[in-house]
Formats: structure tokens, sequence, C-alpha cells
């Protein structure tokens, strides 16, 4: 009865205008009527709406031609009930099979249907990690921002949708401001009622959250995802309570809380459930399965994660499904179910084989190979293994410094966010209560003082707040941006405190000028982008041969500067050689691909044993600048001498 209910309710839409079929056009505010019909209904589920509109779209292609008015309102309507329950990869299909969107005429009439079947093709694109589609997209979209009267809903979702690639590209601090954008237009577009405002307000302190996540920083991620929960309170779809309860997950689980990791987890598998979003069902399995092992349930979890792994296999998504495959692998190993780990391996790595680089392996998948080969005594496969887990480490610490320097950046815009909107806040609140009627002059006294007292509140709390901030932007200032380790001025004020505290007090310590040899020909033979590379690896590769006290800082350009305390000869040379050795076997990503590229380094020392225990500030600049002219002297020397060698000069007391 309610299928016959609506398909009249749809028949009736159709009818607005007696002429409909005929005309070329449709006015703004009937297609409004006409869209709000159809995605309004509640009497039936998302799933038979859709069957719906997908028979009267299927009857309506017969008679119409691509840019009529009724095409383009069904085919959005579709996507928009798509979307809501997160049907990604069957949208995706759609837009390969409806090729012709190029085709369409785009008028003023139309833009904003066209706009909103771009922007689920978008969000579509995004969360089947398909970002170079996803950028096509979006690019398209922005153009039409200058070109088009956009809805307040199309500009607010484009910006949005702008500020997650940006994020997922690691462009961090771009797409924070996109976000920002999209939550203005949401605030001050008067075409948002209150509901609908929270709703979309939520969706950006989401997107916030899963920034930081993507950053490491889980605490902040949990935060965020509450705020955007708290945000929606009773307006949220039970669909985004799904998906942000699922990300509270997931920063516990990763937090190691496998309680809360667990019970959140439920709690979004319920919504899942409820809402048929398989994905969001299957993801949250997931994490009820790792905290499930990690509360040392491991039968159970091996029950639950199948069922995911299924999900993602039916719905397309290869990563997710190597993912899933390792930790069941991880699962059995811990009950010394060896054979069924190596059957859930052999299947991930085929899937790896077979993907054409579209999947890679990860740390869990590189572990569990490892543990399977060593148990066989495959020692060959267990080493490979070994190297390839190693590399992978290695490039995640990278990755870590990198977001690390992003995260703090990321901290300082959203405080200042915060505090503007803080103060415009407050600001409301004091002209709310000045402007409120019927005040007689007692209370209008006391608003004031009232007003004064949080004014200079606020003033003292963004004092404290601004200086905080400049401290953390001052700790930014004493690092290289492209290395990671301190820079020249960092590194100069540490070597004085070394020769204070280290060298008076009859100890010794060395100061080396490090130089790379054939800097140049590297950058003109691979280019700039491989040179700045070499400069990280070899950063890296210095860094694991000094000791914990030692510090390298980059002194400019190729140089860089190595302090070692309470060290003579026998240290510098033994770094040196470590360096020299891994430096012969060094490789280089070069237009995708390893390849070798081995360098050398030249190295001038300067041993320092005795340093005059009574010397002011300027008398420390003066013996630095000496010690390091000395160290770059025989750096000199070591390159007119053939390259890659140590030359030392052991200085008497200094003064």
């Amino acid at each position: 009865m309610k299928l016959v209910l609506f398909t009249t309710l749809l028949i009736n839409c159709l009818a607005l205008s007696p002429s409909f079929s005929a005309q070329d056009g449709l006015s703004q505010s009937e297609t409004r009527q006409l869209v709000k019909s159809l995605k309004d209904e509640t009497s039936l589920s998302s799933k038979k709406i859709i069957t719906e509109l997908k028979e009267l779209l299927q009857r309506e292609s017969t008679k119409s031609d691509l840019n009529s008015p009724l095409i383009l309102v069904l085919n959005e309507a579709i996507l928009t009930k798509m979307r809501h329950v997160g049907s990604h990869a069957e949208i995706k299909t759609i837009f390969e099979k409806f090729g012709s969107l190029a085709k369409i005429n785009i008028t003023n009439e139309n833009i904003n249907l066209y706009a909103s079947m771009l922007v689920t093709g978008a969000n579509a694109h995004l969360n089947l990690q398909e970002y170079d589609d996803a950028k096509n997209v979006i690019v398209e979209l922005q153009s039409y921002l200058s070109l088009y009267e956009l809805t307040g809903l199309n500009e607010a979702q484009i910006f949005m949708l702008a500020g997650q690639l940006h994020i997922v590209s690691g462009e961090y601090k771009v797409g924070l401001a996109k976000l920002r954008l999209g939550m203005e237009v949401i605030q001050r577009n008067p075409s948002f009622d209150e509901v609908d405002k929270r709703k979309r307000l939520s969706e950006a302190l989401s997107y916030i959250g899963n920034t930081y996540y993507t950053l490491g920083d889980y605490k902040n991620a949990i935060k965020y995802n509450y705020l955007a929960i708290d945000k929606g309170g009773d307006f949220l779809y039970s669909s985004h309570l799904a998906a942000y309860t699922h990300n509270i997950a997931s920063s516990h689980l990763e937090l190691l809380e496998w309680d809360q990791a667990l019970n959140t987890a439920t709690l979004a598998s319920q919504k899942a459930k409820e809402t048929n979003r398989f994905m969001y069902l299957a993801l949250s399995n997931e994490v009820i399965a790792r905290a499930q092992h990690g509360l040392g349930k491991s039968v159970e979890a091996i029950e639950i994660i199948h069922t995911s792994i299924q999900t993602y296999k039916e719905n397309g998504y290869t990563q997710k499904v190597i993912e899933a495959l390792a930790y069941e692998s991880e699962f059995h190993i811990s009950l010394g179910h060896w054979d069924k780990a190596q059957t859930n391996l052999m299947e991930a790595h085929s899937i790896i084989e077979n993907s054409k680089n579209q999947t890679i392996p990860t740390v869990e998948l590189l572990q569990s190979s490892f543990l399977i080969a060593e148990q066989d005594g495959n020692l060959a496969k267990a080493t490979f293994y070994q190297k390839q887990l190693s590399k992978l480490e290695e490039d995640d610490f990278k990755v870590k410094k990198e977001l690390d320097a992003q995260q703090l950046m990321l901290h300082f815009e959203l405080e200042l966010a915060q505090e503007k909107s803080s103060r415009l806040e407050k600001q409301n609140e004091l002209n709310d209560i000045i402007l409120e009627k019927g005040q007689n002059q007692q209370r209008i006294l006391v608003t004031v003082i009232f007003a004064v007292i949080v004014v200079l509140l606020l003033l003292a709390y963004v004092y404290i707040r601004e200086r905080n901030l400049k401290i953390k932007m001052r700790l930014l200032a004493m690092t290289d941006h492209l290395t990671g380790c301190p820079n020249r001025r960092n590194v100069m004020e540490q070597a004085k405190g070394m020769l204070t505290n280290n060298v008076s007090k009859n100890g010794s310590m060395i100061i080396a000028i490090l130089d790379v040899d054939n800097f140049k020909s590297i950058n003109d033979t691979y280019g700039h982008d491989v040179g700045d590379k070499v400069l990280q690896n070899l950063t890296s590769i210095i860094i694991g041969a000094l000791r914990e006290t030692d510090v390298i800082g980059r002194y400019g350009g190729e140089e860089f500067i190595i302090l070692l305390p309470s060290a003579g000869e026998k240290e510098i040379t033994m770094i040196f050689d470590r360096v020299q050795t891994a430096l012969k076997n060094h490789n280089c990503e070069y237009h995708g691909e390893s390849v070798a590229l081995p360098i050398a380094v030249s190295i001038g020392a300067a041993v320092v044993n005795k340093v005059t225990e009574k010397i002011d500030h300027k008398g420390q600049d003066l013996l630095l600048d000496t010690i390091i002219k000395q160290a770059d002297e025989k750096a000199y020397e070591a390159k007119k001498g053939g390259k890659d060698q140590l030359r030392l000069y052991i200085a008497s007391e200094q003064h």
C-alpha cells in the first residue's frame, strides 16, 4: 500500500505543470518543489525509494532527452539517496554509465541539480580513495563558483569536498582553510535553517577530527568527533552518528584502549545496521574484531572480521581486503593456526600482485609474512620480508616527522579559529544583553559591569593563548623545514652550551662540518626534487650513525654541522665509517622507481680539548667561529684531497 501511495505521489509531482513534458526548461521554484517531493518521502526505506526512482527514470528516459529537467531531477534524487545509504561503488558505476554528463547543456536553471550530482560523485570517489578522480570532479565544481549562482548548500559542499581532498593529499593547512570557508557559508547563508546548520557544521567538525586522526593525534580526533555528535544533537542522521562513532572507536583502537574501542565500535555497528550502511558496519566490525583480539579473544575476532572481509570484497574495497586479511592472519598466528594464517597471507599477496600497484602491503601483512617464513625455516623469505618491513617502518618514521610539523601548524590554525569564534559568540552575547528591552538602570549597570569583567577575562585569555601560540611557532622557527633537524641558529646555540658545560670542565668535544660531494651534479642530473630527497635520506643516515648525545644540524645548502660532546678522533672516525658504508648502498626514488644512487661526503673536524673557563658571550661567539672555521678548512682540504674522506684538526687550549 505504501509503495502505491509513493508512486502516486511521484506521478502527481510530474503533473506540476500541464505542459511539463513539452517544456525545454523548468523554473527553479518548480524544480525545487519536485526535488523536495522526491527526497522527503519518509514512509518507505531508502532502498525502496531508490528502486522506485530508478523505474521512473527508466520510463522517462525513453521519451525525454538528457537535458530534460525531469531526467536531471530523477538522477540527482537517486544519487542523493544512494549517498545517504553509503552506496559509493554503485554511485561510481552510475557515473561511468551516465558518461553523457559532459553533453548536458548547463544553464542557470539546471546548474544546481548538475552540481549536486557532481558533489555526490566526488564524495563517492573520496570514500573509495580514488583521489585523482575526485580531484577532477572537484576542480570542475570549483570553476562554477564564479560562473553561476549556486545554492548555499552546493557552495558549502564544494568547499567541504575541496577541504577533504587537500587533507587526504597532506595539504592540511589549505584543507582546513577550505573547511572553514564551508562553515562560514553555512553560518551566514539564510537558506540554511537552524537544524540544517547544525547538521552541516557537525559534518565539518567530523572532518577536522578525521584530520587529527590522519596526523596521529587520536585524542583530538576523539574530541572533535564527539563535538560533531554534540553539534548535531537529536537532528543528526543515524548514518552520520554511525560514522562519527566509528571514527571515535578507531581512535581508541590506535591508543590501545581496547574496552573503549569495543564499546564505541559496537554502538557504531548497531547504528550502521539500523541504517543499512553496510560499509560502516564492516568497518565497525573490523574495529570490534581488533579490540577483541587485544582483549585476548582471538577466536571471536576471527569470526567477526571474516564478515568484514566479505563486505569489502563485495563492494570493491581492495586495500581494505588486504588490511583485514593481514589482521585475520595475525589472529590465527596468536592461536597457533599457522596454516590458516598462511592462507590469508597468500590471498593478500595475490591481490597485491594482480592490482598493478593500486594497493600496498601493510606493516601487519609484512610482520605476519615474516613470522610464517621464519616458522617454516625459510630464511631467504624471512630476510626479504624483514627488509620490506624495515623500509616501510622507516618511511612511516619520515612521514610521522612531517606530520608532527603539520600537526603543530594545524593546532595553531584551529586555535586561532576557535579564538575568533569565541570572540564573536561573546560579542553577540554582550550585544543581546545591551539591546534587551525593559531593563531598569540598576540592571543595565550590572550588565555593563558583567560585560567589562567578561571582556577583561577574554582579553586575559587571548593574551595567554597568543603567548602559548608564539612559543609553539618559535619551536617551528628552530627547525630546518626540509630535513627536520635543527637549523643553523639552533645548532649554534647548542654548540655554545657544549663549549661552556663540557669542554671548559676538562672535557673534550668535536665540531665537524660535513659537505656532500658532487651535490650539484646530482641536482643537474636528477633534478632538485631528488636532491632534496638525498638530503633527507642523508640526515636519517647520519642520525642513525650518531650517539644519543650527539647533535646534527643543517648548516646551509648541502653542508651539515655535527656536534660530538665527550668525543675525540676515535669517535668521529667510527661515525664517518658508518656513514660512508651506508651511503655506498644509498637508493633514492626517481620517476617512481628506487634507483641506486651512491653518494659520498667530505668531513672536516676540529677536536677541542680545553677551553678557558672564564669567557663572556662575545668571547664564546669568537671562539665558536674560530673552531668552525678550522673544521671548514679541513672539510675543504678533504675535498681537494680527493673527496670521500675525513680530515682532523686537533686544537690546543682555546682562549
